[in-house]
């Protein structure tokens, strides 16, 4: 696994992260090893790769492997780690701190799992400082039994109960109040509930549960400005035979608080790229509305222009 700064002038490497994957493995404690028996697998040099990098001001690069949390300099040396299990979305809040994914062991009520299923293995939602200390920590099943959203995770199909009920890949924290949302709210993407939440991690209440018909299986949510949000819509679903396109091509779908509505985005352009991933997958929006998004499954970005023209793949 590797992270390259390119300049997109004349697509040159200006600088390549290359961590050392026996170094990051001796910052790693006894403990977590034995908690995840594959960690030297999975952070070996044929194995490693590095979820959502985060290239911070002085250089460093905050990233996970599905693994534990590494800070490392533009030297590739380890400066911190949170030895926790995480994976998919970093994102950095108003404060310079992050807001980060991560699996979790919960104690839920047997009531709902049964006696011998008391250790609820689920995702959750981490505040960390620029620092590499933990602020904020919160198993995502119980923010939904709190709320009185146990319903969605608790079926009467699920035989044996689905301990991947959400898979949370994103989180997109706020910056701002507005009439909508308050600074440091975070949007969160389950991708296997299709659906997005709107938490207040500073009273722990789910404001809004935003759902559509156009969204299936999405991967990443993002603020457009003070009353939209984007969502990178997969637009795929789970069948016997694993996961499958629905239309051939993802989307990318804006949802507006103020008019309540869904839409889809930027179609043509994407059909006509022959544009789809049934997994991951990104969106970045520019300043000019032009935008930038990842086809994880093929190895292609697109740089789309804000007359939705392909500029560059």
């Amino acid at each position: 696994g590797v992270v390259e700064v390119v300049d997109l002038n004349n697509f040159k490497v200006i600088h390549r992260y290359e961590p050392d994957s026996k170094s990051l493995l001796k910052n790693l404690s006894n403990d977590y090893k034995k908690k995840y028996p594959t960690t030297e697998i999975d952070l070996s040099e044929n194995r490693m790769f590095l979820w959502h990098p985060y290239i911070e001001e002085n250089g460093n690069l905050i990233f996970n492997s599905s693994s534990p949390l590494f800070n490392i300099d533009i030297c590739n040396r380890v400066n911190w780690v949170i030895d926790k299990y995480f994976h998919h979305s970093l994102e950095k809040n108003f404060e310079n701190n992050y807001w980060a994914t991560h699996g979790v062991l919960s104690k839920i009520n047997e009531k709902y799992i049964g006696k011998k299923s008391s250790d609820w293995s689920d995702d959750g939602v981490v505040k960390v400082s620029s620092n590499g200390k933990i602020l904020y920590e919160k198993s995502f099943s119980e923010i939904l039994i709190e709320n009185n959203y146990q319903n969605l995770i608790f079926t009467h199909l699920q035989n044996p109960i689905n301990n991947d009920f959400c898979h949370l890949n994103d989180l997109q924290p706020t910056f701002n109040n507005t009439l909508y949302w308050k600074k440091d709210d975070i949007f969160l993407s389950c991708r296997n509930l299709s659906t997005i939440f709107h938490f207040r991690p500073s009273t722990g209440k789910i404001i809004n549960v935003i759902q559509s018909s156009l969204i299936s299986g999405q991967h990443d949510v993002d603020i457009i400005d003070n009353k939209t949000i984007s969502i990178f819509n997969n637009e795929s679903f789970h069948t016997t035979n694993g996961f499958e396109l629905i239309n051939q091509v993802s989307s990318i779908v804006h949802y507006s608080f103020d008019t309540k509505e869904f839409k889809k985005m930027h179609s043509k352009i994407l059909e006509n790229s022959n544009f789809g991933t049934r997994f991951g997958g990104l969106i970045q929006y520019l300043n000019d509305k032009s935008f930038i998004v990842e086809e994880q499954e093929h190895g292609r970005i697109l740089y789309i222009n804000n007359k939705d023209e392909l500029i560059w793949s």
